[in-house]
């Protein structure tokens, strides 16, 4: 999967179907010579001229002039400021208050037959690994930079990630340490770039922007990927549909602020770059002391978005979910939030467990306000996760004995991040709170952070959700994360690392999640942040699910499913059914429609559904067991986005198949019924053209070619109701 040609010092990194090229120029630059579609022989001498001999008035290094050899103009692999590169830079320094110029030169390479972790963050892992390591050099400033280039046999995604280390023999400050760079290679008509927006409720709404001279960025500093965006973006040919063209991918496996900046140049030259947001990060690097920054992922598809995406689903199914709920299907819940909300005691939650038991559920979850002195509202008690009496008379332990005795398994909420004013621990501890000295605290919710930097903080936390779960015998847990960091400061860190306090807090949650799954190997973990507000691979290292988002109305899931999965595998969306009115838009739809839509991920009931009639229960029942007919394709299958409301004014439309292309389902969605509209026709996607097929429609069965079903398609019709959706089902005979 690595060469490495000796003699002309050309590094090619190949997958199945992509292949990455790096060489060494003669003044020792490590520079990027090629991305794309896969290819047998590096072209070493034509790719050299093709990125070198492109020298400017206006650059300010040059080392032959009769080379062309100007750092503005050529492509470094990682390039650094103060030297001449005028673009986004991967590394800055400075030393006390003086900015550190840096000159990085080419020094050696090693290939290793493994792939080693990440030093307190989550990164890919498996087998049949090779990882390229290349060391760059400053002669002048003592700094060493190590860039990792990791590539599994099964997949196309490439793994990086930089080390620092400071051997100059005083401390360094960090002010910036991307992971990762890319340049796409030149395409007529451009690029658009795609990045993921929105905000609470309206999660990973895809946005397309053509690709101009300048920059554009997707980024947060909020301590957290947020609402309105995640650390993904990706390239892709302009004006070609999703199925095809030149796409380049890239995500960071990390969840806390990140900068993602694409940039075109007056050359024409396109770069993109990612890696943690300088804006709130310094990290003081003492002697001898080494720095590495999160792991990036990036992938080459020939075969547009589409495949860009099913290359994520499966590397990060593959390498990066490492919780044994990985390929396993996961219990389909009922949580009584939107049911009771803080309103609520032991006798109503087992009178939900009793109709969940006997609609085909597996759990309940106990949301928020089971815990503390303070509890009925928001208030308060975050931070003390112990059981409130009030409401469960016999604790919580007993409490989860009567279900489990149900045979019903049981999951509880936390907030582990925050700490309320009115909480034991605030009382104990006011200390653990992050808050500007001086200043009254930024109040949200009267939530306030923890300061995770701290580790008798994460140590306190630990017990308390430890004990929980080992006392309730907890199956699952919802970790939830309300806010952004505001009142940056930590009493329990000097003033000259101050700036470490955002990605220490990221460090921290890992730690968390990490001993927790360590010591409770089978205990599911869903992580939450307001909805999708921390959606992002790095969490899905520790919990193989992820709330979406907090609105469950089906047409605007349509949206969201579209965006999230567009990064991320179905089998990690946190999707449940919302009650008849949706309390996010007000809107009033069928049971059918509103569970159809939730069976695109991780299925559940977010419902009072002890107030269904008999007729209602029935079809909940009939829909779980549709979803356990379709949940391994979930868990394992290809999932596509085949169209969304947002392209095409009419339909949503999602197909999941499995792995052998045999058997599949497609789910769509009609949001709005038009008038005097022509059937909507609608094309499937990689299934075996020889094969043929037969497809359930409920009222009616056919039987056709998967040629026929991709190029001529079927027709959905429109019928006369609002938010209507229908599940078919296709199967090769």
């Amino acid at each position: 999967m690595i060469t490495v040609s000796e003699k002309t010092e050309r590094f090619l990194i190949s997958t199945a179907h992509s292949s990455y090229v790096m060489g060494v120029t003669k003044e020792r630059f490590l520079t990027h010579l090629y991305y794309g579609k896969k290819i047998r022989d590096v072209g070493a001498e034509h790719l050299f001229s093709y990125v070198m001999g492109r020298g400017f008035a206006e650059a300010t290094y040059e080392k032959h002039p009769d080379q062309g050899n100007y750092l503005n103009t050529l492509r470094q692999e990682y390039p650094v400021s103060g030297m001449g590169d005028f673009h986004e830079t991967c590394l800055e320094l400075r030393q006390n208050q003086a900015k550190v110029a840096l000159d990085l030169r080419y020094d050696h390479y090693e290939i290793r037959q493994d792939k080693a972790p990440l030093e307190g963050m989550p990164s890919a892992f498996g087998d049949e690994v090779e990882t390229l390591i290349i060391t760059l050099k400053d002669s002048v400033v003592p700094v060493t930079v190590e860039l990792y280039y990791s590539v599994f046999e099964d997949s196309d995604v490439i793994c990086r990630h930089a080390r620092i280390l400071n051997e100059t023999g005083k401390a360094l400050y960090l002010e910036k340490a991307l992971s990762a760079n890319l340049y796409a290679e030149h395409v007529d008509g451009g690029y658009d770039m795609i990045s993921l927006a929105g905000c609470w409720g309206r999660e990973h709404i895809i946005e397309r922007r053509k690709v101009g001279h300048g920059n554009m960025t997707t980024e947060s500093y909020r301590g957290k990927s947020d609402h309105d965006g995640c650390p993904f973006f990706a390239l892709t040919a302009s004006g070609m549909p999703r199925q095809s063209g030149k796409t380049y991918g890239m995500q960071l496996v990390y969840s806390g602020d990140y900068l993602g900046k694409v940039e075109r140049d007056c050359g024409d030259q396109i770069r993109g770059s990612l890696g943690i947001h300088p804006q709130e990060f310094t990290w003081k690097l003492e002697v001898g002391d080494s720095f590495e920054t999160p792991e990036a992922l990036l992938v080459y598809s020939e075969e547009g978005l589409q495949g860009m995406s099913l290359s994520f689903h499966d590397f990060l199914r593959q390498h990066i979910i490492r919780s044994p709920w990985q390929f396993k299907e996961r219990p389909i819940l009922i949580n009584n939030w939107e049911a009771t909300y803080f309103n609520f005691n032991e006798e109503k939650l087992l009178d939900i467990a009793k109709d969940a038991k006997a609609a085909g559920l597996d759990m309940l979850v106990c949301d928020d306000g089971w815990f503390g002195h303070h509890r009925d509202d928001p208030s308060g008690s975050l931070g003390d996760w112990f059981v409130d009496p009030k409401k469960f008379p016999e604790g919580f332990a007993g409490y989860a004995d009567k279900v489990h005795a149900m045979g019903l398994k049981v999951g509880l909420w936390f907030e582990p991040e925050m700490i309320c004013e009115l909480s034991d621990l605030y009382e104990a501890h006011p200390d653990w709170a992050l808050c500007w000295p001086g200043r009254e605290p930024v109040r949200c919710r009267n939530q306030w952070i923890l300061d995770y930097s701290n580790p008798e903080v994460i140590e306190n936390i630990y017990q308390q959700i430890a004990t929980m779960v080992k006392t309730a015998k907890l199956d699952y847990i919802k970790w939830d994360m309300n806010r952004s960091i505001i009142d940056g400061h930590s009493a329990y860190l000097p003033e000259d690392r101050q700036g470490e306090i955002h990605h220490r807090h990221v460090l921290g949650v890992y730690a968390l999640q990490g001993r927790l799954t360590e010591e409770f190997p089978d205990l599911l973990i869903e992580n939450c942040s307001s909805g999708g507000g921390r959606f992002d691979a790095g969490m899905l290292y520790y919990s193989p699910q992820i709330w979406a988002s907090d609105n469950m109305d089906p047409v605007e899931r349509a949206e969201i499913t579209a965006g999230t999965t567009l990064a991320f595998p179905i089998s990690t969306l946190g999707a449940h059914m919302c009650k008849g009115v949706n309390d996010t838009t007000g809107r009033k739809l069928d049971l059918r429609s509103r569970s159809n839509m939730a069976m695109l991920g991780t299925f559940g009931v977010e419902m009072d559904i002890t107030t269904l009639n008999p007729e209602e229960m029935e079809i909940l029942g009939e829909q779980i067991k549709r979803y356990r007919k379709i949940q391994p394709l979930i868990e394992s299958g290809e999932f596509r986005t085949l169209t969304r409301t947002a392209e095409n004014g009419i339909y949503s439309a999602f197909q999941i198949t499995n792995q052998e292309k045999t058997e599949g389902y497609l789910i769509y969605f009609i949001p709005m019924t038009k008038a005097a509209t022509s059937p909507a026709r609608l094309y499937l996607q990689g299934l075996k053209e020889e094969a043929t097929y037969q497809v359930d429609k409920g009222d009616e069965t056919l039987t056709l070619g998967g040629d026929f079903l991709m190029h001529a398609g079927l027709c959905l019709g429109m019928p006369r109701m609002d938010a209507y959706s229908e599940i078919w089902h296709f199967q090769e005979i």
